[in-house]
């Protein structure tokens, strides 16, 4: 499961090389616009925790042209996955500044191995322990051709399976089809990594996706992993932002 800061199957282990990826690594974030081709007419974007108007400016950005690139490496394998993080935030909720890809790949228990040296012989790690870490913490810190960073989480819990069979293509500003997790996937994801920026994404997401949102699978899929990590009390808090929002009444 994925973001930074957590997802079930992962240790929570402080990366050495100042990054953070899934499972705790932590990971340093520089600001950069998304194109309007793939914003929300009139919406805001968050650098941090305040907001800036989206520029327009219709260009292709690193981090989508990285996604591109880990896609067609992995659609040419026929391997499964899907986005998450920040390209997922971006189509479901308030859009946000990310520097980096974040993905999960289905590899099961046992095979992740083969996985993560095929990917290391076509992409750059970003340590120099890469396999041996992703091993230890199922997630692969990789690098794209253009530079940009690349956290592929090695899939293997029922959930994760379930999040990349309900994933589907986004068509990002009617130009670059991209797969990702559903809007009750990523909230079940953010719910799960549980720091401030991720519940305010979920507040995003809630805002944008009201009435559109399937709460019950939410529930059923965030409860047994918040009680494997043992924070059963983070269902009260989402409780509490979806009570906020049913008083608003309303979605963007």
């Amino acid at each position: 499961m994925a973001e930074r800061g957590g997802c079930p199957g992962r240790n929570e282990t402080a990366g050495v090389d100042g990054s953070h990826g899934r499972g705790g690594v932590a990971k340093n974030r520089s600001a950069f616009v998304f194109a309007e081709a793939v914003a929300p007419t009139g919406s805001r974007m968050r650098f941090g925790g305040t907001t800036s108007l989206v520029p327009s400016v219709a260009l292709m950005n690193e981090v989508f042209a990285t996604a591109l690139e880990i896609q067609s490496f992995c659609e040419q394998r026929h391997w499964r996955f899907c986005f998450i993080g920040g390209i997922a935030v971006h189509r479901w909720g308030e859009p946000r500044v990310t520097d980096d890809v974040d993905l999960t790949l289905l590899t099961g228990f046992g095979t992740e191995e083969a996985f993560a040296e095929e990917l290391l012989k076509h992409f750059r790690g970003r340590r120099a322990d890469s396999l041996d870490f992703a091993l230890h913490n199922r997630v692969l810190l990789l690098v794209g051709s253009q530079g940009t960073p690349i956290d592929l989480a090695l899939g293997a819990i029922p959930f994760e399976a379930r999040a990349i069979e309900r994933s589907t293509i986004w068509l990002a500003g009617g130009l670059h089809a991209l797969r990702t997790c559903s809007a009750e996937d990523l909230v079940t994801h953010k719910c799960f990594a549980g720091r401030d920026d991720d519940w305010i994404d979920v507040q995003g997401i809630l805002a944008r996706q009201w009435g559109r949102l399937n709460l019950e699978l939410i529930r059923t899929e965030l409860r047994p992993l918040l009680e494997l990590k043992g924070q059963p009390e983070s269902l009260g808090r989402l409780a509490a932002l979806i009570d906020r929002q049913r008083t608003t009444g309303s979605h963007r």
